[in-house]
C-alpha cells in the first residue's frame, strides 16, 4: 500500500477524533449553561458529572455501541431502595442518589458507561409534597390549567392508571426552553394520605427514546408503603 496514502489516512482519523473531542468540548460548555436553568442544583451538579464521564470515556463508548445496544436484553442483577413510605427497585445499571436538601428526593440515572447517547440528560426524579386536603384530582385539575397556559408546553398523553400495585395520575409532556432546548417528561402523580409522591422521568428526545423502556421498569416497580 501506498505510504502517502496510508499516512492521509492516519492524519484524517486524527483529525476527525480531534473534530469530535472539540465538539463535545463546546457541548460541554453549552449545556452547562442550559442545565443551570432548568435543573435544581443537586441534579444539575450530577448530571454535569455524568456528562464529563461520557466525555473522558470517548472514543471507547462510540467502540461499544454495539454492544450497548444490547444492554436490555441482558440479565442484570436489580437493587431496591426502601424507605418507610416507599420503595422503588432499580438496575445495577442504574446510580442511585438522595438529595439531601430536598426532603424525600430521589435522583436516578442511567450509568454513562450503558448509554449509547453519553452525555443526554436522562433521570428519574422522586419527590414528595404535601397534599392539601387530600385532594390529587383537584391537584392534577390545577396542573394541567397552568401548563395549557404555558406556550413552551405540549401536552402528549394525560390519564388515570389503574393497577393492583397503585393507581396514578400519568401526564407526558415536551417543553421547550430557551436556545431550543426540548425536554420529554412522563410524571406519575402517586397519593397517599396526606402526601402526594411525583415521579418525573424526563431527558432529552434521544435520550428519552433510549431509556424510556428501562426506566419504566424501574418506575413500575415503586411501590407506597
Amino acid at each position: 500500500m501506498n505510504s502517502n496514502f496510508v499516512y492521509i489516512v492516519k492524519n484524517s482519523q486524527f483529525h476527525q477524533c480531534l473534530a469530535v473531542k472539540i465538539t463535545l468540548k463546546i457541548s460541554l460548555l453549552f449545556t452547562t449553561q442550559i442545565t443551570q436553568l432548568i435543573l435544581p442544583y443537586p441534579m444539575y451538579k450530577y448530571f454535569l458529572s455524568c456528562l464529563l464521564v461520557g466525555f473522558l470515556a470517548y472514543p471507547s463508548l462510540g467502540q461499544n455501541n454495539a454492544k450497548q445496544a444490547d444492554f436490555l436484553k441482558l440479565k442484570v442483577k436489580w437493587r431496591t431502595y426502601k424507605k418507610r413510605q416507599y420503595k422503588i427497585s432499580y438496575p445495577q445499571t442504574w446510580s442511585v442518589n438522595r438529595l439531601r436538601r430536598k426532603r424525600g428526593a430521589l435522583l436516578l440515572a442511567p450509568k454513562p458507561e450503558t448509554c449509547q447517547n453519553a452525555g443526554m440528560m436522562t433521570v428519574i426524579n422522586l419527590r414528595v409534597y404535601p397534599l392539601p386536603d387530600k385532594d390529587l384530582a383537584s391537584l392534577i385539575k390545577k396542573r394541567m390549567t397552568r401548563y395549557n397556559k404555558m406556550g413552551s408546553v405540549k401536552i402528549l398523553k394525560q390519564a388515570y392508571v389503574e393497577r393492583r400495585e397503585g393507581n396514578y395520575y400519568r401526564i407526558m409532556l415536551t417543553r421547550s426552553y430557551k436556545d431550543g432546548v426540548v425536554v420529554k417528561f412522563e410524571d406519575r402523580y402517586y397519593a397517599q394520605g396526606d402526601k402526594y409522591y411525583v415521579l418525573d422521568f424526563n431527558g432529552s428526545p434521544a435520550g428519552f427514546e433510549e431509556h424510556q423502556v428501562r426506566a419504566r421498569q424501574i418506575m413500575d416497580s415503586f411501590r407506597l408503603r
